[in-house]
Order: C-alpha cells, then sequence, then structure tokens
C-alpha cells in the first residue's frame, strides 16, 4: 500500500493514479528505464537527488543517495557520494532482496570510483573493487564498463573526475572492457576486453579503427540472468561528442559465447535496445526496413534543414519502429506495426504491453514540449496514451546533459511504474499505479 502522504492525482481518461514522490524543491531522479528503483518487496524506493540542476557537474560535488519508505512516506535511510552523473545518478539500485542496495562512490584520494552493498536497515556497508553499472537478477554479480570513460562517447551515466584522470583508449584495447564483479566477495575482473570482444564477433579491424577507440556503454542483464548484452561505441578522433558507430553485442556472464546482434550500419538512426521477458530477444527503436541509401541521405538532409528553421519534419524515410531482435542477431521483426517508436521501449514481465516515453524532438511529442508514456497492447497492435509529462528542465546543459527523461521503469510485479518528470523545472520522480488499465486489457482479450 503506498503512503495517503504523497501527493496524487488521477488521469481522466486512464484512471491512472499517480503519486509524486518528491517536493518539487529538490532535483531527483531514479536510475534508468532497465531497473525499477522499487525494492524488490515492493516497500522502499532508492532515488538519487542532485546537489543542483542549473549547471554542469563538477569533480568531488555530491549528490545524495537515499531511500523512501513507500508505505509511510518517510526517509529511511540517506548518504552522500560523488560518484554520480546527469542521467543515472549514482547508479542506486536493488539486488535480489531489500537488505541489497547498490550504487557507487568515488575515492577522491585517486578520483577511482567503486560500488558499494548496503544493507540499510543493519547499517553495513561492502566495498566492491570496481563500479555498478547493472546487477544481476540473482543479486551474485554486478557489470559495468568503465565510468571514468564512458563520458567519452557520451555524459551523463558515468562518474565526474578531473580530465587528466580519465585515460583514452586506442582502437580495440586489450586493458578495456566490461567488468564483472562477484557481490559476495567483492573481487571483480576484466570479463572481456575489447580486443578480445572484436575479435570473438568475428568483426576485422580496418585502417578506420586506428583512428578512433571503442568505449563500453550500456551492460543490461537479461531477466533470466544467463546472457548480457553490452553495447559498445567506436568514436572517431575527428567525431563530435555523442557521434559515434554503435555495436549491440551479446555474451554469456562468463565472456564467452560472443555474438555481434546488430552493428552499425542497421543500428544508424535507431536508440535504446532492452531484453524482451524471454531473455532471448531484444526490443528497440530502429529504422526498419531500411530504404535505399539515396532515400535515406535526402530524408536526413531534409529534417536538418528542418530543425535550423524550426519545423517539426519528420521524413518516413526515418520513422522509428519498435522492433525485436534476436540475440544472436538473426531475425529481426516490427512489434507493433501501427505505432512509431520512440524513447525507451521496455516490454512487461508478461510480454504483453509495452510501455515508452519520448523524446521532445521525437515525431509522438507534443508540441508544447511535453511527452507522452505510451502503452501498446503488442498483440492486438493498439496503442494508449497512458499519461503527459512535463520533461522541460530549467537548464539543459552544453550537450543537452540535463534533458529529463522519464525512462518509465517497471516493478517486478508488472503493475507500477516510476519514471521521472518536471515540477516547475525541477526534476521529480513519479510512480504511476497502471492496475486499473491492466485489469481492462485482460477483461478485454
Amino acid at each position: 500500500m503506498i503512503s495517503t502522504k504523497f501527493e496524487t492525482n488521477t488521469e481522466p481518461s486512464t484512471s491512472i493514479k499517480v503519486y509524486r514522490l518528491t517536493d518539487g524543491n529538490r532535483p531527483t531522479i531514479h536510475r534508468f528505464y532497465d531497473t525499477s528503483p522499487v525494492s524488490p518487496s515492493g516497500r522502499y524506493i532508492a532515488l538519487t537527488e542532485f546537489p543542483y540542476d542549473d549547471r554542469l557537474p563538477v569533480p568531488g560535488d555530491q549528490a545524495r543517495v537515499f531511500v523512501l519508505d513507500l508505505e509511510t512516506a518517510e526517509e529511511v535511510y540517506s548518504t552522500l557520494t560523488s560518484a554520480w552523473d546527469t542521467q543515472v545518478g549514482a547508479h542506486a539500485q536493488w539486488g535480489d532482496t531489500d537488505d541489497a542496495l547498490y550504487f557507487n562512490r568515488l575515492d577522491s584520494a585517486d578520483w577511482s570510483p567503486y560500488g558499494v552493498k548496503v544493507d540499510f536497515i543493519a547499517r553495513r556497508e561492502d566495498r566492491l573493487d570496481t563500479t555498478v553499472y547493472m546487477v544481476s537478477p540473482d543479486g551474485s554479480a554486478a557489470l559495468s564498463p568503465c565510468l571514468r570513460r564512458i563520458g567519452i562517447t557520451q555524459p551523463g551515466y558515468g562518474v565526474v573526475v578531473p580530465t587528466d584522470r580519465i585515460k583514452t583508449n586506442r582502437g580495440a584495447s586489450a586493458e578495456d572492457g566490461l567488468y564483472s564483479t562477484d557481490t559476495a566477495s567483492g573481487r571483480s575482473r576484466l570479463l572481456i576486453s575489447f580486443a578480445d570482444l572484436i575479435s570473438q564477433a568475428g568483426i576485422r579491424q580496418g585502417q578506420s579503427h586506428s583512428s578512433g577507440a571503442f568505449y563500453g556503454f550500456h551492460t543490461k542483464w537479461n531477466p533470466q540472468g544467463d546472457r548480457v548484452m553490452f553495447i559498445v561505441r567506436f568514436a572517431p578522433d575527428s567525431a563530435r561528442v555523442g557521434k559515434t558507430e554503435n555495436y549491440l553485442f551479446t555474451l554469456a556472464p562468463d565472456g564467452r559465447d560472443v555474438a555481434l546482434a546488430l552493428g552499425p550500419d542497421e543500428w544508424e538512426g535507431g536508440h535504446h535496445p532492452n531484453w524482451c521477458p524471454d531473455g532471448r530477444s531484444i526490443v528497440m527503436n530502429l529504422i526498419f526496413p531500411r530504404p535505399a541509401g539515396w532515400r535515406m541521405s535526402s530524408s536526413t538532409l531534409a529534417g536538418r534543414i528542418a530543425r535550423r528553421l524550426g519545423f517539426r519534419y519528420f521524413p518516413r524515410a526515418r520513422r522509428l519502429s519498435f522492433v525485436r531482435i534476436d540475440h544472436r542477431g538473426r531475425e529481426t521483426r516490427i512489434l507493433a506495426p501501427s505505432s512509431v517508436g520512440s524513447g525507451h521501449p521496455t516490454v512487461d514481465p508478461s510480454g504483453k504491453l509495452l510501455i515508452t516515453d519520448a523524446y521532445p524532438s521525437e515525431e509522438v511529442a507534443f508540441e508544447d514540449g511535453t511527452v507522452p508514456i505510451r502503452a501498446i497492447d503488442i498483440a492486438a497492435d493498439v496503442e494508449t496514451c497512458l499519461l503527459r509529462v512535463n520533461t522541460r528542465p530549467q537548464f539543459v546543459g552544453r550537450n543537452n546533459e540535463y534533458r529529463i527523461d522519464p525512462h518509465p521503469a517497471w516493478d517486478r510485479s508488472g503493475k507500477i511504474i516510476t519514471f521521472n518528470g518536471s515540477k516547475d523545472g525541477c526534476r521529480s520522480v513519479f510512480l504511476a499505479d497502471l492496475s486499473p488499465f491492466i485489469d481492462n486489457l485482460q477483461s478485454d482479450s
């Protein structure tokens, strides 16, 4: 039962009740759309509060990780950490029980980030050798790319340290890659290097790869904990921030059985892959099927000109779809042909309902800057706008670092989502009970 002390409102068209969990005065977010901030029992929620959101983070500045009791609306844990950034905070997330809260800290003596496992009830904290990006479903292991290097390709997802403390890679590094931590012992190891990853996937490094480097980005466990997704970006030396070639790999948790599910040519224009509940397929926004090259080029140019002139124009040749990809890249198909892809798509635990948000720049966003949280009944191919969310920040940053992405995330029951939004320009966290909507779907089917 969620406390009545939280401010609430009900969406008239869908009867969905929304709880505002934060006060709208202190900028706060939940981690990301692929992990729920709600604890396994459903009683607690873990969030990151920024010290400010009107300027870019400075090395050493501290954010606050805290836990709310959803039944009482009381804060039951709070701690400061310097290991945070603007899109995912300190990566606060849960293991398989309420007594295992994970997030990152930073040793300011040498600017080395590391993960911690906290039992906030017993007031015990265990240090891990390296950082936490995502914890396995059973809580036994944590995976992470290098959180100091991750900002080279896109800021917002790692830790903020002095630039002279960030090592750069060259080509496919043998010393950097994907790291794995045994959460019981805290011991970490390099699970697979970029050199081995590229080699095992059968990718030939061409001349262009010598004038740039591979870096790790999102890493995700599948729901069964027996397969890992690793998004790797190649950043040419001459590229601007965010202009990368993207690769989607999957592999076994022991670092073997590497498969390239999607290469940069197929990925171009797409974004945000996430595991489906079956653990063998991936949903993402993708241009599929891909039109002829000349149509893609002309559409890209037309869209760029329209944006510069201040027009909302979305060429059909670059329209996104929600696409399901086999984890080995052998099969690709559209999930919901009637819906336009956007935002951060996830499929509920039953595999029947897809929800997603949108960026203000995407086709389904509203012209006033608000964005929908949409639900797509996959079998019926029917879309519903569940909620309309204000995502306008007071300060967006040089490279859009402070944008407010809702990142709607399912809880373990498949009935509740948590999302970010703006309350009078302050990033805030909301929780929505989708039970009435889901119950109606089930009664209609």
